[in-house]
């Protein structure tokens, strides 16, 4: 029987963990160096759906632009294998994994967007192979309400790697950090969770989350958290 933890943390990427403007920017030149589009056209297209309160999907536009799904295999396969080795975790989030792993808490990514971009970015910062899932859904706590089962637990099967197994997890309650206030519609009664606001929010981001949801600007109220739970079951 699958192990059924008090809590999983159900993690989003971009802008929580994951700086996204800087692996924009370099997955944007690598575009542009390619020719597939100008470093105006890119910018302006994101500005377009991050105003009306979406995420933008690089490699989604540009396909629709006329580039052709070879041309966005080899860049996203480049940028997710990350030569340079950039760092496009938040320092932050690097203690929250850090403290996940100590605790053997229960967790999985949740991250919204095309699966080749966010295969790519999960790739670039060694997230793959940790237990994840890909979404076409902004609200976070929906997905996470979709989640529960007839007896009142959360299960997900969570990729993990790409492989063929994908790994169960079973807890009776979720913990989500998000960083759009809209992430959180539909948060069930028992579930709480951190809206993390690392700057003045934009206008897409803002609005009102509930008052189980605690409002941080980094991720160490997370990890303090985290590193608490582990010290009462010890």
């Amino acid at each position: 029987m699958n192990k059924i933890a008090s809590e999983v943390y159900v993690i989003d990427m971009d802008e929580a963990v994951y700086d996204t403007g800087r692996a924009f920017h370099k997955m944007s030149a690598m575009a542009v160096a390619a020719g597939m589009a100008t470093a105006d056209q890119l910018h302006e297209a994101r500005a377009m759906v991050e105003a009306s309160g979406g995420s933008f999907d690089l490699t989604g536009y540009l396909l629709g632009s006329g580039s052709s799904e070879t041309e966005l295999d080899e860049m996203t396969t480049e940028f997710g294998d990350n030569g340079e080795s950039d760092d496009f975790l938040y320092e932050d989030a690097h203690a929250l994994f850090t403290a996940i792993d100590e605790a053997d808490a229960a967790y999985y990514i949740l991250t919204k967007g095309g699966t080749l971009t966010q295969v790519a970015k999960l790739r670039s910062a060694d997230l793959y192979r940790r237990p994840h899932l890909i979404t076409d859904d902004t609200r976070k706590g929906q997905a996470v309400a979709r989640s529960r089962t007839p007896e009142g637990l959360y299960a997900v099967r969570a990729d993990v790697g790409g492989s063929a197994a994908a790994k169960l997890i079973v807890a009776r309650s979720a913990f989500v950090v998000e960083d759009k206030a809209a992430g959180f519609d539909g948060l069930p009664e028992n579930c709480s969770g951190a809206w993390v606001v690392r700057s003045e929010p934009r206008e897409s981001q803002r609005g009102t989350v509930p008052e189980r949801v605690m409002r941080v600007s980094s991720l160490y109220p997370v990890v303090q958290r985290i590193r608490k739970s582990r010290s009462l079951a010890a």
